[in-house]
């Protein structure tokens, strides 16, 4: 059985501020490095899993909160029939959204054990 990798937040600094991302870090070197996008509500509990599951198996894995230029998602419970996600006008912008996963594989780059980035999940 593998041991237990090492899961944590951290902030990578972007043009539009800072954006927060969780790190899963293998216990063992790794084999290279996965970046597992986040679902319409962010980087949640779900997210984190998949992250940690591939750092078990692993990988050294971020998470980045693509949202971070207009906050969280918001939830509305009181819709009826599920949650709405209010996924913010420009949250995807091409410039933006490039910026933001471009620093995530230079972070990746500069403090993933020189792991190269081998693949994308979600």
């Amino acid at each position: 059985m593998s041991a237990t990798p090492e899961a944590t937040d951290a902030v990578i600094e972007t043009d539009d501020g800072p954006m927060p991302i969780h790190v899963a870090v293998p216990a063992a070197t790794p084999k290279g490095a996965v970046v597992v996008l986040q679902e319409a509500f962010g980087v949640t509990d779900d997210v984190k899993d998949v992250a940690r599951r591939f750092a078990l198996a692993g990988w050294h894995t971020l998470a980045p909160s693509l949202f971070h230029r207009q906050g969280s998602p918001v939830l509305y419970p009181e819709a009826g029939h599920g949650f709405h996600c209010d996924a913010r006008p420009g949250a995807f912008a091409p410039g933006p959204a490039q910026d933001a996963f471009g620093r995530t594989l230079a972070w990746l780059e500069r403090y993933g054990g020189g792991a190269p980035a081998q693949g994308v999940s979600r």
